[in-house]
């Protein structure tokens, strides 16, 4: 009977550090999406500065892509699957 019980809670903490690792990977996209969308819309709006500030906002487009890419990396190793 003990060993119904360890097994139990090797289970739930495995379910634990998953919805750990799905929590972090959502909050990495939704924050990476945002930085890029903001940065396409200010780039938009400010065209006429677009040569002085096109390092920084490069800058910005590329944390915001490597967000993403590691939210989806997350996704991809767990193995996450919606029901």
């Amino acid at each position: 009977m003990p060993e119904k019980r360890f097994l139990r809670k090797e289970i739930t903490n495995k379910n634990q550090e998953n919805k750990n690792l799905v929590f972090a990977g959502k909050v990495m996209f939704y924050f990476g999406m945002v930085i890029l969308i903001f940065g396409l819309i200010y780039m938009i709006f400010n065209l006429d500065k677009s040569d002085r500030i096109i390092w920084v906002w490069l800058s910005f487009m590329i944390a915001g892509i490597m967000l993403v890419l590691v939210s989806l990396v997350f996704k991809w190793q767990k193995g996450w699957r919606r029901k």
